[in-house]
């Protein structure tokens, strides 16, 4: 393994993928090689994203031996699904949320209609009486 990277957009929130090389590298070297005489180069083209297949093209690495460049391919040694673009969970949420508001508008617009309701009952008892006042004061003197 060359490293482990994270992954974007995945199923587990903290998903990482193992990258690894397609092959090895062979070359012929003295038996007084100092390893400090390899240059070691990763190039990881940009952000991963999921979903990811096991073998998938990651990005290359490159050997420098005595001045001879090597080039292998960096691959993913495990697959990473992707987090399903259906949000079940915000789906859920957003569906109460628009419920809770049709009940409240409903609770409020019968409250509305009851208070409105209250009020012409309250002028047609108020015009009754005034009537019947007009009335007992014209024939019942």
């Amino acid at each position: 393994m060359i490293e482990k990277l994270p992954v974007k957009d995945s199923l587990k929130k903290d998903d990482f993928v193992e990258i690894i090389t397609a092959s090895s590298v062979i070359t012929n070297v003295d038996s007084f090689f100092i390893l400090d005489n390899m240059n070691t180069s990763i190039n990881i083209s940009g952000e991963i994203f999921a979903p990811i297949e096991e073998g998938q093209k990651l990005g290359e690495a490159t050997y420098t031996i005595y001045g001879e460049k090597y080039t292998v391919d960096l691959v993913a040694k495990n697959s990473v699904e992707r987090k399903p673009d259906f949000d079940l969970l915000g789906l859920i949420s957003n569906i109460l949320i628009i419920f809770l508001r049709v009940i409240i508008g409903f609770v409020v617009l019968v409250l509305i209609v009851r208070i409105i309701n209250k009020i012409r009952k309250k002028k047609k008892r108020r015009a009754k009486v005034k009537r019947t006042r007009r009335y007992n004061a014209r024939f019942h003197k």
